[in-house]
């Protein structure tokens, strides 16, 4: 077997090893947890952040910023 086809065997075994290791994350419940802990760590910020504002802007300035920033972040993330 020479250097090229070597190559290209290696090539298309690393691809097939992506799509395996991108079916199996899906297949998997590590995808789950990773998408809970990203969201886990959305709340406590916007705790953290809101509990700074409440003195500033009082309960509904802040649940207005935090209503207003959810729809911004879905409206970027569907694209109506």
């Amino acid at each position: 077997m020479n250097f090229l086809s070597h190559t290209i065997v290696t090539s298309s075994l690393l691809i097939k090893a992506q799509r395996m290791t991108l079916s199996a994350l899906r297949g998997s419940t590590l995808l789950p947890v990773i998408l809970i802990v990203i969201a886990m760590l959305s709340i406590q910020s916007g705790a953290a952040l809101a509990k700074n504002l409440f003195p500033l802007i009082g309960a509904p300035g802040v649940t207005a910023l935090r209503l207003g920033l959810g729809a911004l972040i879905l409206c970027i993330v569907f694209k109506p």
